[in-house]
Parts: C-alpha cells; sequence; structure tokens
C-alpha cells in the first residue's frame, strides 16, 4: 500500500529532508486519503494501517492540515 511508502518516507526525513522527498509523503498522503479507506479495518493494509500515516505526518511534519482533510474526507 501507499501508506507504507509514505510512513518509510516520512522516516527519512531525519536524513532526507528535501523538496523531492517532501513531494513524495504529500503524494502518499493525498493517494491514502482519497483511496485507502473502506475497505477493512486491518492494521496492516486497511483503514487502520492507513490511519498511522496520518498520525505519524501530524507528529513528524508538525502540520495539523491532514486532520482537517481526513475528517472532511478531503
Amino acid at each position: 500500500m501507499i501508506s507504507g511508502y509514505g510512513l518509510a518516507c516520512l522516516s527519512y526525513l531525519k536524513h532526507f529532508d528535501d523538496a523531492e522527498n517532501r513531494e513524495k509523503i504529500n503524494t502518499a498522503l493525498k493517494a491514502t486519503l482519497n483511496w485507502g479507506f473502506g475497505l477493512n479495518h486491518s492494521l496492516c493494509h486497511g483503514d487502520g494501517g492507513n490511519l498511522e500515516l496520518f498520525l505519524q505526518a501530524r507528529e513528524i511534519l508538525k502540520d495539523r492540515e491532514w486532520d482537517v482533510k481526513l475528517h472532511r474526507g478531503q
């Protein structure tokens, strides 16, 4: 799933904090928001695991923008 890719990119920020990596994170967040929910609640490949991407993004990026989008389903 794309959320795992996004989590990996988030973990790389401490080593590769550049525009390319941040764009990859943004793409993973958008794709997960658009297509990553509603199939099942699994932590591995479902809603539960995909929520982890947003939780980690909030903590690492210190940006609550994705909280609002997630709650609105945007």
